[in-house]
């Protein structure tokens, strides 16, 4: 079972995750680093609250929502929705889902850059969604098959499916997943990326998947939210 450790030094926040076979996953956020977003700046000052340094600021009509954008490590696809899910929970904080194109945008090329300067190229990117009663193994079109899971995010303006997607393919588990794909321009078909990819699918595009591992693209990445301090 995979554990989470979490500790803060000098303004930065790390998150360890251990994969219960000796294998060590890390990310960080510091305020040097902050993301991009609709925000005056990392952990600036708004209306409704403050986001701590390295976290997304979101202005939302329930008011201020905090992002943070997670990296697992590169190729480990072996990291799962239920994973992602415990690093969130760790950092006080749940899987999300976007209110709206700008977010999904923001979390997007915040969670290129984090990838980029780890070394990848591709990734997918779990989000906090679940499929709808009797929709699980049968899509029931783009803006109905899920449901956002943090309590928080509400409608379907942020949604934006890769052509075909939501499709109807009845995945292992109870549920199936969002996942959001991270391309970057030069990537490389890693060992459990495909070619395909390429054409398929597009930097922010969303598709249906399991929420089990093993997974592709190989490389796992999450996205966490919370409500603003103060």
């Amino acid at each position: 079972m995979k554990s989470v450790t979490v500790f803060l030094l000098a303004g930065t926040t790390f998150a360890i995750y251990f994969d219960g076979k000796g294998s060590r996953h890390s990310s960080s956020s510091s305020e040097e680093h902050g993301g991009h977003g609709p925000r005056p700046g990392p952990g600036g000052p708004g209306r409704g609250g403050n986001c701590s340094p390295g976290w997304l600021r979101f202005e939302r009509q329930s008011g201020v929502w905090c992002v943070f954008v997670g990296l697992a490590g590169i190729n480990d696809n072996s990291f799962a929705q239920k994973d992602g899910q415990s690093a969130c929970v760790a950092l006080g904080a749940t899987l999300t889902g976007f209110q709206n194109d700008k977010e999904r945008m923001a979390v997007a090329d915040e969670a290129g850059r984090k990838l980029g300067a780890a070394g990848g190229g591709i990734a997918g990117l779990w989000l906090g969604a679940t499929t709808r009663a009797g929709c699980k193994a049968g899509a029931c079109g783009p803006l109905n098959t899920f449901m956002w899971t943090d309590g928080v995010t509400t409608g379907t303006a942020g949604l934006k499916w890769a052509t075909g997607e939501p499709d109807s393919v009845d995945y292992p588990g109870t549920a199936a997943c969002i996942q959001q794909f991270i391309m970057l321009p030069n990537w490389v078909p890693g060992p459990y990326d495909l070619e395909g990819f390429r054409t398929g699918f597009t930097h922010g595009i969303l598709y249906k998947f399991s929420c089990i591992a093993p997974v592709t693209p190989g490389t796992r990445m999450f996205a966490c939210g919370k409500m603003a301090a103060g």
